[in-house]
């Protein structure tokens, strides 16, 4: 995803007349003086902001015009811009100090300043701060002082850590009446692009190195059918409205694929099932969707294809039951709302159910869709008449969408897509509708319900860049009985146990029973025997113990210290192994070089996790400065 920041360039074009006019007591002429400069100040900024990006589109042909033609720039990547706005380092000074110079040095030579709030420059350079502190770290900046890398890791730290929301580009959106409204709210405020790129997620099949469609031909044709204008998926099927209508929220983690493509998922389980597939625990899990539909190579954080998780459910593997009561909760990090310090690639593909999910094992958990097929559609032609039959049909689907504008400052109204754009997002659609302006679709994203209507939106029908139209069967389905497990239900074991040898041959005979003896003297009764003492509470038998501040829970998963929060700097815990263990990595984020996890004396830090590892050591260490999420390791069966 390619990030949007825009800036609203605005002349102030008051005079010294009217400031003349304005002046009742006091040196009107100090007055006007004073404004004429102000506005000299202001012009000269706008300026030079102006031609200093002027010059970015002659060398790097980098700038759009937003697309409703206003005084807006957008697509300004500032890690290209000329080498003059990136201030060299000053070898006099300290580290600090010159973080501080570079960013305001940036400022002033781009005109930016003028543009952003004291609270938008304020957070900006925290961002750029903590930024750039991380790059130079990591290109060891202390030991060698490359002024080149210097300047490098500034550009770069300034594209990263550039504000996604302004006050001025809100005001701006809803100056221009485009049908929608937009707004500045705590969630948006806080993300920098790099937030912003964590949660754009869709990769194209190519880059993939495989197809979206599998048995296509089996799906619904257009027919051509009259469609109402009007429809919504929640109030034709109303037993699945809660499935339908549920939104959810993928954290910082570039899961929207399987987001999108799963929500369309358990609302048509929940109608063919007839609404049966009900309740909070009527979902199938994305964080296990995430980790197993790419085994080699792609990180589903990193991004992925709506189509591809309905291949993971065709499949042997199948899907399991998500959510915080299910097999396989989510482990994005976050609500999403959160600076991108917490963020991370997806855990590996889970052996087992969480330690919480005790209604039955993982292989008891599965669910299996032999008789699914699904097709990318493409815009143009009859698509949005193929989505819609296909919805009145069936219900949801998933489709993709350019966030690129003024998407991620949506509030209410049907946001005005850019119509010849690429995708760069997945979400749902569960129904449309049209207004003056024309049709549009009504959908869910899934980024919580402090976004947009609520957690919905609507988007016009030129915004919907492909489809991913499916169905499948419940006949052959290989599903659980029922497919969701009563409270109080236990697991099975995941291997069978080894019979117990029987003796071959007939059983023995019973030994006859004795005869009877003379009955014995009538005597007083004997006292009753004492109560025997109860058992005492098993002590369960766990692989590993682990030191404070790291933490191992009652299933016998041991944790880093504040996990699902940030570790500390300088965090030691040593382990003591009862017995050899393999390694489930159900969470695993730490810096990477800095931060390290030793087992059996190899390290495991940034995306090299220790999933599968059979260990007889270990030891966790974080060093001063960057913490991450941590890890959570469980025993595997």
């Amino acid at each position: 995803m390619f990030g949007v920041f825009v800036i609203v360039l605005s002349v102030l074009g008051a005079t010294a007349e009217d400031s003349r006019a304005q002046c009742n007591n006091g040196d009107c002429a100090a007055e006007s003086a004073a404004l004429l400069q102000k506005t000299r100040l202001e012009k000269l900024e706008s300026t030079r902001l102006t031609d200093t990006l002027d010059e970015e589109v002659a060398d790097h042909g980098t700038i759009q015009m937003q697309q409703h033609g206003a005084m807006a720039l957008v697509e300004i990547d500032l890690s290209k811009m000329a080498r003059k706005h990136y201030k060299a380092y000053d070898s006099k000074k300290g580290e600090d100090e010159n973080i501080e110079d570079a960013f305001e040095h940036f400022l002033t030579e781009t005109g930016l300043k003028g543009h952003l709030t004291a609270e938008e420059r304020e957070r900006y350079f925290n961002y750029f701060k903590e930024e750039l502190t991380a790059l130079l770290k990591h290109d060891h900046f202390d030991e060698n002082h490359d002024h080149e890398e210097w300047l490098e890791d500034v550009a770069r730290a300034l594209e990263d850590a550039k504000p996604m929301v302004t006050e001025q580009l809100v005001a701006h959106i809803n100056s221009e009446n485009l049908g929608y409204t937009a707004s500045v709210g705590t969630w948006a405020r806080r993300l920098s692009k790099k937030d912003w790129d964590s949660k754009m997620g869709l990769l194209m099949p190519d880059h993939l190195g495989s197809s979206g469609d599998e048995g296509a031909s089996t799906l619904q044709q257009p027919a051509g059918t009259d469609l109402p204008d009007s429809f919504e998926s929640a109030e034709k099927w109303p037993a699945c409205a809660a499935v339908i209508e549920r939104i959810h929220n993928q954290g910082h983690c570039g899961s929207c694929w399987a987001f999108g493509a799963m929500s369309a998922f358990d609302s048509r389980l929940c109608i063919k099932a007839e609404g049966s597939w009900t309740g909070e625990r009527a979902m199938l899990s994305r964080g296990q969707i995430t980790s197993c539909t790419y085994p080699t190579g792609q990180d589903g954080c990193g991004g992925g294809w709506p189509s591809h998780a309905y291949s993971l459910l065709k499949s042997r593997a199948g899907g399991v039951t998500g959510g915080e009561k299910g097999c396989s909760p989510y482990f994005g990090h976050g609500a999403g709302a959160e600076h991108f310090q917490s963020s991370g690639p997806a855990p590996a593909c889970p052996t087992q159910c969480g330690a919480s999910y005790g209604l039955r094992s993982m292989s008891e958990d599965r669910f299996k869709f032999p008789s699914i097929s699904y097709q990318d559609l493409s815009r143009g032609g009859n698509m949005i008449q193929t989505a819609k039959e296909h919805m009145m049909k069936g219900g949801p689907l998933a489709f993709a969408m350019d966030t690129r504008g003024g998407f991620m400052n949506y509030r209410s109204g049907v946001y005005k897509a850019i119509c010849d754009s690429g995708p760069t997002h997945a979400v749902t659609a569960v129904g449309w509708g049209q207004n003056q302006n024309g049709g549009y679709i009504h959908a869910l994203n899934s980024w919580g319900d402090d976004w947009g209507e609520s957690g919905a939106f609507k988007i016009t029908d030129c915004g919907v860049t492909h489809l991913f139209a499916f169905d499948f069967t419940t006949d052959n389905a290989d599903v659980p009985s029922p497919m969701l497990a009563p409270e109080g239900s236990t697991p099975a074991p995941e291997q069978t146990p080894t019979p117990t040898p029987q003796q071959e041959g007939p059983a023995p005979a019973p030994d006859p029973a004795p005869a009877p003896g003379p009955a014995p003297a009538p005597g007083p009764a004997p006292a009753p025997d004492p109560a025997p003492a109860p058992d005492p509470t098993p002590v369960p038998n766990y692989p590993w113990s682990v030191t404070s501040p790291c933490t191992r829970d009652s299933a016998g998963c041991v944790m880093s210290g504040n996990y699902p929060g940030l570790y500390s700097n300088n965090e030691r815990c040593d382990f003591t192994i009862h017995e050899q263990v393999k390694i489930e990595a159900v969470d695993f984020s730490a810096e990477g070089d800095y931060d390290i996890l030793y087992v059996n004396g190899e390290e495991y830090s940034g995306e090299n996790t220790p999933h599968g590892v059979l260990a007889s050591q270990i030891k966790w260490e974080s060093d001063g400065s960057i913490v991450k999420s941590g890890w959570k390791l469980c025993p595997m069966p």
